[in-house]
């Protein structure tokens, strides 16, 4: 499995709130001309983030199983490690505006990252991930494998206020 897509069952109720707490945090600039926040986002206690990262924490320990076990489809326990290891070690927000993107880049050494999409207008650029765009929706998430290679093209972002929310997993602890 490349990656997982997954939608975020409060996302018509969220996501305005979240762009808010992404644009009202921003003080960064990512390589390619988004702005970032830092990447503590999840540890500020901010109400309407605390219930986008539950569900992000309730979810992942199934798609690390997943990622780790393309052939087994039986219990936990046949992963060979502790699923319940797994969590959140960085969190942090991305607002895109018309032509501003993020280079191709991955996030080694964690095991498992994620993007979370909070606004995604028409004609936003799409994730690219391995080479392989993939057109989201407000309120999905994806999750990929921290050592996979992804970006976001700022010749093809052609729209304001693209709002993403990313993080990376860690395993330990």
């Amino acid at each position: 499995m490349k990656y997982q897509i997954i939608d975020f069952p409060l996302a018509s109720k969220l996501n305005d709130e979240l762009y808010s707490v992404v644009k009202n945090s921003l003080e960064g600039v990512v390589n390619g001309g988004a702005r970032r926040t830092d990447f503590n986002l999840h540890r500020k206690n901010i109400g309407v983030l605390n219930d986008l990262i539950s569900w992000i924490q309730y979810i992942f320990p199934n798609v690390c199983y997943n990622f780790s076990n393309k052939y087994v489809n039986d219990q936990y326990d046949e992963a060979g490690f502790d699923i319940n290891r797994f969590y959140l070690n960085e969190c942090w927000g991305v607002l895109y505006n018309k032509g501003e993107g993020v280079v191709m880049h991955n996030h080694f050494p964690f095991p498992v990252s994620f993007v979370y999409y909070a606004k995604f207008p028409n004609n936003s650029a799409p994730f690219i991930l391995e080479d392989e765009p993939i057109n989201l929706k407000e309120g999905q998430l994806i999750m990929f494998m921290g050592n996979q290679y992804h970006g976001v093209s700022s010749l093809e972002n052609k729209v304001d206020n693209r709002c993403v929310i990313s993080g990376n997993i860690s395993y330990g602890g």
